[in-house]
Parts: C-alpha cells; structure tokens; sequence
C-alpha cells in the first residue's frame, strides 16, 4: 500500500539490504579487476542510477573502461582482455555465491584460488573504482556511541580493501568516521546510535556528500540484521 507508513518503512528496510549485499558484491568484482586482472583500482562509487535502483535484489554496475579512450578501446577489444575481466567477474560472483551459501549453511566460506589471467594490454581501465594511498594510513577516529541493549546503529558511507587515513578525501570531510572488516574488505561508517531514527536524521543530513549511505546495525560489536535490531530496541523502550 502506497499510502501505507509501514509499507514505507518495510520497503526502506529491503532497499537497505539489498544495498549493503549490493555495495560487498561490487567490492569483490573490484578486487578481482584489481588483483587477478592487474587492472587499475579507484575503489567502489555508489550512485542512484535507475537501472539499480529499482531492482529488487543485489544489484551492482560494471564499467570496464571507456571507448573514447584509444588505450582502453583497443584493450576491450583483444580477446585478452575480454576473457582477463569476464573471468574477473565471474570469479567475484563465485565467490560471493560461496558467501551466501556458506551463511544459510553456518560454514565458512571456500574462496576460490586465483586464476591465471593473460593481461594483456596495460592499459587502465576505470573499471568502477578511486585511487588508494600507497601507505594503509592511520585508522580513523573512533565516534562515542551509545548503546540500548548493546545495540548500534550507524551509516555506511563507503567501501575499501585498504584502511584509508583520516584526511582521505573519499570521506569528504567527514570527522569521527570509523571502519569494520567484513569479507576482507574495509567498510566505513559515520555515526553511532541506538536511536535508529536518530541515525535516519543523520542520513539527511549528509545526502549531499553520501546519497546512497544506507544504516547497518551491530550488536555486542558484531554486525547484524537491521530490522532484527529495531525490534529489540523498540522491545527495551517498551520495557
């Protein structure tokens, strides 16, 4: 129902999942592009385009490089180089089809050994991604949170396979930004409340330099389902 505010909100919690599942898969494609294809990595960019938007599942867009570029035009064009990114990409799903399949049997996942890819040509192909700092950085500062029943909720602004220092620019100016790892993978977040509503106002308030940043739960410091963790902390304010 349309007109429904709990429809509303339902739809708001499945768009949140889909892009948390959605931003970890274009991760994976992007650290295959960049460890198995010797491709250039300028990291993983969220955006509202249509043709993700409105999926109702993880969704992810792959630019493999640009035509109007003589180097990348040539190089998408050899047969190396096709075969080096659709490998890329398929290996990136197998693992995530392992992920996925290893949570709804509770074992670890198997992840796949890396291929021998014939690269090519070498030239870079912006392929979805940011340039990293040579150097891993200094850790982010840790925010103050506060807690109900342990329970915190933050926003996820961005996603990297290396630490990024404070002063990174991909933060946009952001202070009191910190970082988990999940999958390998540097995920950061801006915020810490056990109000969820709280944090919702602080989505607001950064779309201009975040649009797409969606809100993850955690409980006793582990991450965990965002709608499990609204149930729990509307049970403590019942109590």
């Amino acid at each position: 129902n349309p007109n429904s505010s709990e429809s509303y909100i339902i739809f708001e919690f499945m768009q949140d999942q889909y892009m948390s599942q959605s931003v970890h898969l274009a991760s994976l494609v992007q650290k295959q592009f960049r460890t198995t294809c010797k491709r250039a990595d300028r990291g993983v960019h969220q955006a509202g385009f249509l043709v993700l938007k409105a999926s109702a599942m993880p969704s992810i867009l792959v630019e493999l490089g640009f035509i109007s570029t003589p180097e990348e035009e040539r190089y998408l064009n050899t047969e190396a180089g096709a075969s080096s990114l659709a490998q890329g990409i398929y290996r990136a799903f197998l693992t995530y089809k392992a992920e996925q399949e290893a949570k709804l049997n509770g074992n670890a996942a198997p992840v796949p050994a890396p291929a021998s890819v014939d690269n090519g040509s070498q030239a870079e192909a912006p392929v979805q991604s940011q340039a990293h700092d040579d150097k891993p950085g200094r850790a982010p500062v840790k925010v103050e949170q506060t807690t109900v029943g342990n329970i915190v909720f933050k926003l996820q602004i961005l996603t990297s396979d290396r630490v990024l220092s404070k002063n990174d620019k991909r933060l946009k100016g952001l202070k009191g930004t910190e970082y988990y790892k999940e999958g390998g993978l540097y995920k950061y977040t801006y915020g810490a409340s056990s109000s969820y509503d709280e944090i919702k106002r602080l989505k607001r308030s950064i779309a201009a330099k975040f649009k797409d940043a969606f809100i993850v739960a955690f409980e006793n410091g582990k991450k965990t389902d965002v709608n499990a963790a609204i149930r729990k902390t509307s049970k403590n304010k019942a109590k």
